[in-house]
């Protein structure tokens, strides 16, 4: 799924238990579509699980709104992470269980990201968090 994947990547108990739900639904209905579960799932699992409120701020988050720029031509643009139900590409609300969502959770600002999508391989540069709910403390996304 990613390259440079991080070792000690954080989630907030919050995210967990949501995320958890939505994978574990699923695992029931989807697993055969939707390729990159698996390996969500696993990284979900192996996260540091902290208290919303010690998220740090340079964590992507779900509900977090950041600004890529990606390696192939330079293309820079912000896009929010969302839960499956919430995706609309029209307006930049990226699925977490997209070859892009899943790549770019629980990652930070200033990380080289590399996917896999539509058969190639991609890689992007998170710039910058624009918007980070626990930064906030807006716990209700």
């Amino acid at each position: 799924m990613t390259s440079m994947t991080q070792e000690n990547e954080i989630i907030s108990v919050l995210d967990f238990e949501r995320i958890m739900r939505c994978i574990v639904t699923a695992e029931k209905e989807y697993a055969d579509q939707i390729v990159n579960l698996k390996q969500l799932k696993k990284r979900v699992l192996a996260a540091q699980k902290v208290q919303v409120d010690e998220i740090p701020p340079d964590i992507i988050t779900m509900g977090s709104v950041i600004e890529i720029k990606t390696d192939d031509d330079n293309f820079t643009f912000k896009l929010e992470l969302v839960y499956p139900e919430f995706e609309n590409v029209r307006e930049n609300k990226i699925s977490v269980f997209s070859n892009l969502g899943s790549a770019i959770f629980l990652r930070k600002s200033n990380d080289v990201i590399t996917y896999q999508a539509w058969g190639k391989e991609h890689r992007i540069k998170v710039l910058s968090i624009h918007y980070q709910p626990e930064a906030v403390g807006d716990f209700n996304i």
